[in-house]
């Protein structure tokens, strides 16, 4: 009668009437064959059992039933039978002992199987193999399942000569059996292990014990390992002890790896009590810290016993949240916010127990238990104390400088309408006078006049664009118009221009006629006459070109170019700054406020637009302006 596969597969469809049944029928089946057999829960108590079995063990059915099986078991195979219950299909071998005393060694198969009323049951069939045993250590089925089991197992007799090593103690030490037959396990010793240890050992299992433990031996090539072993006797039907038998498992792996685990250990330990930051575990079950570091006496002033004592929440004065994140009520509810689901970030003011106050950051993760429930948080508190100072002091001398730069800006404009009132009176009077008197001294004046104010005007102009800037409260929209109409109003003017100075002027308009841009009329205009000025004032000979282009699909590009003192590399961006220009100081060659192309810039970003230039010194530049299409 053996345990099948097909059997066990049945099990997994059936109700739990027909489990019952399928169940007896196999222990009928098996005390039909004089099988011995058992079924036992997941806590080894015994639910069916043949006949055989009971008869093996001298227990009536009565004493045996709901009583854990292991309370038969030699004391040596007790460990090893509760470690491989749950293994399907393993086959091991353990002595068990009757109610007169006697050893059987009974070959067990175990299968174990879970159904929806009955949790990881285990069959178990046996089969009595002490003759066999007792027979010969040759014998077939005995040298079998030695070959087969993954530890190495060593026999001796009374005097620890060896007697047989499996095929693993071979794989494990480098040596054959033939090697270390009436050979004594010293031949393993590696020397790092005490005199006492070895002594103690011999003492318990002479003394009919079992002994456990690490033992640090040599395989055959000097190389050293780790094996943890378990070392018990074999009695004869007397109950005398005939021979020793020691099943070893090579752990050096387990060792290294528990070695380095350790080690890692320590030194997160150390990482962590050394670290500024103070690292906590906090449950909102029983609403305490379950852990903090050292760093929280330096933080506050208190120990982790005092803090849990008066709580957290009880020293934070004030809490600031992320807006992306909800805020705790006033009073701050640390249940509420280290039992938040998510990532949550927040800052406490806080008094420490000196009365000191401090800003900390609060950055906390969910910790969650085996089954997935959310039972606290871990996280890191942070002093941010100097960063709160150096942000409040940076917000305020940003405020400071928004102040200054309002007030600069309606001085500027102030002042600039103040001026223009008397300048319009200047030119218009300078006019009259050019045109009405025929004295050449006063009309050269005349022009002097009107020329210094026309220049003036212009930088008052410029001034008042700038305060447009950079006042916040100005409202535009982007329109659509056409370019080209805009050129055929401004081109002409510096036309005429370039003609007084005897240089070229050239207009390329390579653009379809229905193109419309998107922008502001008044600011292009500005654009444009602010680079053809400029083309032309500082172009002593040679040509001023303007050229209209389509810049891929969506943009029109303006390109003003000229052949004039060109602009170094390295001044490429001084010339869009406010107030500069690249003639500095007394000794510059040109006039101006060094704002043109600074308001320029300002006006194509506003545009959504960009504005950048090519240039080489001495032989002229180009101006570029990219603006999207309507």
């Amino acid at each position: 009668m053996h345990l099948s596969n097909e059997f066990l597969n049945n099990l997994d469809s059936l109700s739990e009437d027909e489990f019952e049944l399928s169940v007896n029928f196999y222990f009928t089946m098996a005390n039909s064959f004089n099988t011995p057999a058992a079924l036992i829960n997941s806590t080894f108590e015994v639910i069916q059992c043949t006949d055989a079995f009971l008869e093996i063990i001298g227990e009536t059915r009565e004493n045996l039933l709901y009583h854990s099986i292991t309370g038969y078991l030699a004391e040596s195979d007790v460990e090893l039978f509760i470690t491989s219950c749950g293994n399907s299909n393993e086959i091991r071998s353990y002595n068990f002992v009757n109610t007169g005393g006697t050893t059987h060694a009974l070959q067990t198969k175990m299968a174990t199987f879970s159904h929806r009323q009955h949790i990881n049951v285990t069959f178990l069939h046996f089969e009595d193999i002490t003759e066999q045993l007792n027979s010969s250590f040759e014998n077939f089925r005995l040298k079998r399942i030695l070959e087969q089991i993954p530890l190495s197992i060593v026999i001796t007799d009374t005097l620890g000569n060896i007697e047989y090593v499996n095929p693993q103690f071979e794989r494990a030490t480098g040596y054959t059996m033939v090697e270390v037959l009436g050979q004594n396990p010293r031949i393993l010793k590696s020397g790092e292990m005490s005199p006492e240890k070895y002594q103690h050992l011999w003492k318990v299992i002479t003394a009919g014990k079992t002994w456990r433990g690490e033992l640090h031996n040599k395989r055959k090539n000097g190389e050293l390992f780790w094996e943890m072993a378990s070392i018990s006797v074999i009695r004869n039907e007397e109950g005398k002890i005939i021979n020793y038998i020691a099943l070893k498992e090579d752990i050096t792996t387990r060792k290294i790896v528990y070695e380095q685990m350790i080690e890692n250990e320590e030194q997160l330990r150390f990482m962590v009590e050394a670290t500024g930051d103070v690292l906590y575990k906090y449950s909102h079950l029983s609403t305490r810290f379950e852990y903090l570091n050292p760093a929280i006496v330096k933080l506050t002033g208190y120990t982790e016993s005092e803090i849990n004592q008066i709580h957290l929440s009880s020293i934070i004065l004030q809490v600031e949240v992320p807006e992306h994140q909800e805020s705790t009520d006033d009073n701050f509810n640390a249940k509420k916010v280290y039992g938040t689901k998510g990532d949550y970030r927040a800052e406490y003011l806080i008094q420490t127990k000196h009365s000191e106050l401090k800003w900390i950051e609060d950055h906390s993760f969910p910790w969650y238990n085996a089954e997935g429930e959310l039972i606290g948080s871990v996280g890191i508190l942070t002093d941010i104390s100097e960063r709160k100072a150096i942000h409040q002091e940076l917000k305020r001398a940003k405020d400071e400088s928004e102040s200054m730069n309002r007030l600069k800006s309606n001085f500027l404009a102030n002042i600039s309408h103040e001026l223009r009132t008397p300048l319009i009176s200047i030119l218009g009077y300078s006019e009259i006078v050019r045109e009405m008197v025929e004295t050449k001294e006063i009309k050269e004046l005349a022009n002097i006049i009107n020329t210094s104010a026309n220049r003036l005007t212009e930088t008052i102009n410029l001034i008042l664009d700038l305060t447009t800037l950079e006042s916040e409260n100005e409202d535009f929209e982007l329109t659509s118009f056409s370019i080209q109409e805009l050129c055929e109003l401004i081109v002409p003017l510096y036309q005429e221009a370039a003609n007084k100075k005897n240089i070229a002027f050239h207009y390329n308009n390579n653009l379809p006629l229905s193109t419309l841009i998107s922008g502001e009329y008044r600011m292009l205009k500005q654009v444009l006459g602010q680079l053809l000025d400029n083309a032309v004032k500082y172009t002593q000979k040679g040509s001023v070109s303007i050229t209209l282009s389509e810049h891929g699909d969506e943009e029109i590009l303006i390109s003003v170019a000229d052949t004039g003192i060109g602009i170094k590399k390295e001044d490429f961006s001084v010339v869009f700054e406010e107030f500069r220009q690249v003639s500095e100081g007394l000794g510059r060659r040109f006039e101006g406020s060094g704002l043109g192309l600074s308001i320029t810039k300002r006006f194509v970003e506003r545009m959504r637009g960009k504005i950048w230039l090519e240039s080489e010194h001495g032989k002229g530049s180009t101006f570029f302006v990219s603006l999207k299409k309507s």
